[in-house]
């Protein structure tokens, strides 16, 4: 079961408490369950076009456009109002199964106005294009919580106004199509979104990619284009449901992250709760996750946060220390700690700090992007039928702008080999196309791995890479002083604290004295219990790492030969500051 131990009596608090409900063990300021809500929209779309024909991909689409289970609106037709009717106001009115609906007003409404949208509470009335055909998981339309067709509505609990509507007059305000269509206005200044619009030359890229995919034609941008004409719906099944995911959703996560920051440093410090830029932060989060994954990361979703857990069983980087091959990935324990710490970072009116953590967060989102461009590389090649190869199209289309901005050949070596209509494949091409970028794109080759077989050994030539460990294990040379805390370490001495100390220290001043070893690169691959001969006895690595003589004793070519990451500095098995 994918769980954080160390938190489960904070997300019994929470739930207890009546707070906002954690997302997969993150812990919102503010509630986004229907923000979350948007993972529903996804599992709904791809409930309609697996069945792979032109009449359910039409259904699709339609849900890809018009939602349903996200930001449900209702517009209610008034005589001309009286009186005018603020944002966020209550609405409450009588629903079409004779309960109570309580709503808020969308926007503000003049003297004179003859229309009104109001925001239903989330997932109380869903229609928008859903269907009643979808399976219970997720559901199709609820319209029991609607408002009734006709009636009055109060507003804030004493003005009656009467009112009209149709069923189809409740819609979706938030889509998996926006998050596309709405890039240019909302991300025109932010890095990653200007990366993609460097590389596509258009902003709404993942729309177009995404409706040429619904139609099976080609797209026309300056880059990256995909001709899906010859694709059958097996592959533009794949190409739709992965691109939006990872393309639309994925790109709009990142712009909640870095709208935060701009709320952040915006904020009048007097006014003391910095509300604004943790909601935008927990919607970060909501889009990344899903609802579907539940609080504590145990469910099934459809968003980047599931795909990194599935990557990471392929891949052998799940876990804490990324040496795993099931639970949950690095990536999101990685991720949902730092969100976590961003989210305090906020709370404190730490915008520099909330900045470092998303600019670490962002580079980690690119990695299960990474492997699916890996992993269905080597499917090309080796074991290639169209749904394979269609997948690793999809996926190279979500990353490709990031590698373009760093090097724009391996940009288009991976292009030439993954685009929808190649007609060669070179998975050691890609793969080293990719490892040639890792540095700029802020990861690592430990974070990526490398592809395993059903046995659970590294495929050939799909081998992780090493990075080379640049830092220095021990002396003063990388020493640093933990930030608030007076404790002066080294990168070994680093190398050795658990995972969450390790994360904290390397926000703390580390990963500017020790950036490799704060990416992973410089690990300890000695075992503990190897033994030498010193002195005339046995002497293992674990008790080389704690003996003050250890620097002596690494003079021998014994001991350097048994235990060569310990005698540079690396390995700790008990506190690394017993020295």
């Amino acid at each position: 079961m994918k769980y954080y131990a160390s938190i489960l009596a904070l997300l019994a608090s929470k739930v207890n408490a009546g707070d906002p409900l954690p997302i997969a063990g993150y812990l919102p300021g503010t509630n986004v369950e229907d923000h979350g809500a948007i993972d529903r929209d996804q599992a709904a779309m791809e409930e309609k076009i697996k069945i792979k024909d032109d009449a359910n991909f039409l259904l699709g689409k339609a849900i890809y456009e018009a939602g349903g289970n996200s930001k449900s609106v209702a517009t209610l037709t008034v005589d001309a109002l009286l009186v005018a009717i603020s944002k966020g106001a209550v609405v409450s009115g009588s629903s079409i199964s004779a309960n109570v609906v309580t709503a808020t007003a969308y926007t503000d409404y003049d003297v004179g106005a003859t229309a009104i949208d109001v925001k239903y509470t989330p997932m109380t009335c869903l229609i928008g294009a859903l269907d009643q055909a979808i399976a219970d998981d997720p559901p199709g339309i609820i319209q029991d919580g609607c408002f009734a067709l006709s009636g009055n509505i109060r507003v804030d609990g004493v003005t009656d106004i009467p009112y009209t509507m149709a069923l189809d007059d409740n819609k979706a305000k938030r889509t998996l199509q926006g998050f596309s269509t709405a890039v240019e206005s909302k991300m025109s200044e932010e890095t990653h979104a200007m990366y993609f619009n460097n590389y596509y030359g258009a902003w709404d890229y993942a729309d177009q990619i995404t409706q040429a995919a619904f139609s099976g034609t080609a797209t026309s941008m300056t880059n990256g284009n995909a001709d899906f004409s010859a694709m059958t719906h097996v592959g533009r099944e794949q190409i739709i449901k992965k691109g939006i995911a990872y393309m639309n959703v994925f790109l709009y996560a990142m712009h909640e992250y870095e709208s935060a920051i701009g709320k952040c440093e915006a904020f009048d410090p007097s006014l003391l709760y910095n509300r604004d830029a943790i909601h935008a932060w927990d919607e970060g989060v909501a889009f990344y996750t899903g609802n579907m994954e539940d609080v504590d990361g145990s469910g099934s979703g459809k968003l980047v946060y599931a795909l990194a857990d599935k990557r990471c069983e392929n891949f052998g980087t799940c876990g804490a220390d990324g040496d795993e091959a099931e639970g949950t990935s690095q990536v999101n324990l990685d991720i949902i700690a730092l969100a976590n710490a961003g989210n305090a970072d906020l709370l404190a009116l730490d915008c520099e700090g909330a900045a470092e953590k998303m600019a670490l967060i962002q580079s980690l989102m690119y990695i299960p992007l990474v492997q699916g461009s890996l992993k269905y590389a080597w499917k090309s090649e080796f074991a290639s039928d169209e749904k394979g190869k269609a997948e690793g199209t999809a996926f190279a289309h979500a990353v490709l702008p990031m590698v373009h901005e760093i090097d724009e050949t391996a940009a288009e070596t991976i292009y030439d080999n993954l685009k929808a209509d190649s007609t060669a494949t070179s998975a050691a091409d890609v793969k080293a196309a990719f490892e040639s970028v890792y540095e700029g794109m802020g990861i690592t080759c430990e974070q990526v791995g490398g592809l395993l077989d059903d046995a659970g050994d590294y495929i050939d030539g799909m081998e992780p890479c090493i990075t080379k460990c640049t830092d220095k294990g021990q002396g003063g040379k990388n020493a640093f002083e933990i930030a608030g805390m007076g404790l002066s370490i080294n990168c070994g001495q680093l190398n050795g604290l658990d995972a969450a100390a390790k994360m904290f220290a390397c926000e703390s001043g580390g990963a500017e004295a020790c950036p490799v070893t704060c990416g992973g690169a410089c690990a300890c691959t000695d075992k503990e219990t190897k033994k030498f001969k010193f002195g005339g006895e046995k002497v293992t690595c674990g008790d080389l790492s704690t003996d003050p003589d250890r620097k002596k004793m690494c003079k021998k070519n014994n001991v350097k030969k048994a235990c060569p990451k310990t005698c540079k500095g690396w390995c700790f098995w008990d506190t690394p500051f017993s020295e």
